[in-house]
């Protein structure tokens, strides 16, 4: 038996391409493949410079944990093929930063339970200021790029300059 990692690329009826490990193959009883590490293969064009980029993201959102085990229902592929050098590259390399963004990670404790309680009797200032405790500072799970607003009025999310805004 292949003990190896089966790193497949598929092709879904959805026209998505996914690169994943392959754990368990689909049975005549069974239609479903057991997978982790699913990645979506991305593209982009730079019209100007007539020149094609791709990438990946979790092929599911909030799927950003490689560990994470999904099934996928085998008669949703219209394709496969075991990647070439470049892209089990590339995957190996995208799935190690996965583990490093996710072990930077902070932990929060927010008690899902007492905050429901606490909800019926916290003023609307005190639920913020209780939810930025935990969410903003020493604690801090946002994007780095998420700053105080100067003026004291909340939360900015600074975009790059170079962007269109519509």
């Amino acid at each position: 038996m292949n003990t190896l990692p089966r790193i497949k690329q598929f092709k879904l009826t959805n026209n998505d391409e996914i690169v994943c490990e392959v754990l368990e193959y689909d049975s005549p009883e069974n239609a479903a493949i057991i997978m982790r590490g699913a990645l979506r293969v991305i593209e982009t064009m730079d019209w100007d410079k007539g020149v094609r980029f791709f990438g990946f993201k979790p092929w599911l959102t909030f799927g950003d944990d490689p560990a994470i085990l999904y099934t996928l229902n085998s008669t949703h592929i219209i394709g496969e093929v075991t990647p070439g050098k470049k892209l089990l590259g590339f995957y190996a390399e995208t799935i190690k930063d996965l583990k490093r963004s996710l072990a930077k990670r902070k932990s929060v404790d927010v008690n899902v339970n007492h905050l429901e309680e606490a909800i019926d009797t916290m003023s609307d200032e005190e639920l913020d200021d209780y939810l930025d405790s935990k969410m903003i500072g020493d604690n801090d799970i946002l994007d780095p790029d998420i700053t105080k607003d100067s003026s004291g009025g909340g939360k900015i999310l600074k975009f790059p300059s170079n962007i269109t805004k519509h």
